[in-house]
C-alpha cells in the first residue's frame, strides 16, 4: 500500500505544480496581454484564455483530489493490520490471565510400567548387576522368569 500511497501523492504534487504553472501563465502573460488590448480599444486577434482556465481548474482539482487520496491511505495492508490488531488482543489477554506469554511447567511423568513378556530397554551405562539387558525378557507380575535370549 505505501507504493500506492506514494504514486497517488506525486501524481496529485505533479498535477498541482502543473496546474499552478499554467495558471501563472495564463494570468500574468495571456490575461496582461488582453487586458492591454481592451485599454488601447484595438481589435487585434487575441487567444482567448478561458479554455486554460478550465484546464487549470481541472488540473488543480485532480492534483488536489490524488494528493489527498494518497495521504488517506495507510501504509500497510489490511491483513497486516489484522494480524496485528489479533496478536495485540491475544496479549492483552495474556496479560489479564497472568500468563505473561509463558507456558505452564510440564508435569512430570511416570515411568511406564512393563507388561509380562515385553522386552527391557538397553540401560544406558553398560550391564550392572543383575539389571536387565536390551533382549532380555522382563518376568510377569507373579515373578517367574521367561525365557532368556543371549548376545
Amino acid at each position: 500500500m505505501k507504493y500506492v500511497k506514494g504514486t497517488l501523492m506525486i501524481l496529485g504534487g505533479v498535477f498541482f505544480v502543473a496546474a499552478v504553472a499554467i495558471f501563472i501563465k495564463v494570468y500574468f502573460f495571456d490575461l496582461k496581454a488582453l487586458w492591454s488590448l481592451a485599454a488601447t480599444n484595438t481589435s487585434i486577434a487575441y487567444s482567448d484564455p478561458r479554455p486554460w482556465f478550465i484546464v487549470t481548474s481541472v488540473g488543480l482539482l485532480l492534483g488536489g483530489l490524488l494528493f489527498g487520496i494518497g495521504l488517506a491511505l495507510t501504509r500497510t495492508t489490511f491483513a497486516t493490520r489484522y494480524s496485528r490488531t489479533r496478536k495485540e488482543e491475544k496479549r492483552e489477554e495474556a496479560d489479564k490471565s497472568g500468563i505473561h506469554g509463558a507456558s505452564a511447567a510440564p508435569k512430570p511423568v511416570a515411568a511406564p510400567k512393563r507388561r509380562a513378556g515385553q522386552v527391557a530397554d538397553k540401560p544406558s551405562g553398560g550391564h550392572t548387576g543383575n539389571a536387565p539387558q536390551a533382549g532380555d525378557i522382563v518376568p510377569d507380575e507373579g515373578g517367574t522368569p521367561g525365557p532368556t535370549t543371549t548376545h
